[in-house]
């Protein structure tokens, strides 16, 4: 089966149990065992998919300073920038 939900790191998903199972049977099948939180940005639960979230953003705004002629290291940021204790 093609992916259904793709691995996007600037977003992430948070399911309850109600569609938990039923998300993990359309990404993999009916006779799955696998659980749809294995996907890198599936969460069950919401502080956690906050963090995921901001380690991406700080990831990627921390990567793009050194490809930027306009920015330097003291425009580094942090999980704490955004409130996040990791």
């Amino acid at each position: 089966m093609e992916i259904l939900l793709p691995e996007d790191p600037r977003n992430a998903l948070v399911v309850g149990n109600k569609c938990r199972r039923a998300m993990s049977t359309l990404q993999w099948g009916l006779a799955t065992d696998r659980d749809i939180t294995e996907l890198t940005n599936i969460f069950d639960d919401l502080d956690e998919a906050c963090r995921y979230v901001a380690r991406q953003q700080v990831a990627r705004w921390n990567d793009s300073i050194e490809q930027s002629d306009l920015l330097n290291e003291s425009d580094r940021i942090t999980l704490a920038d955004f409130g996040v204790d990791d």
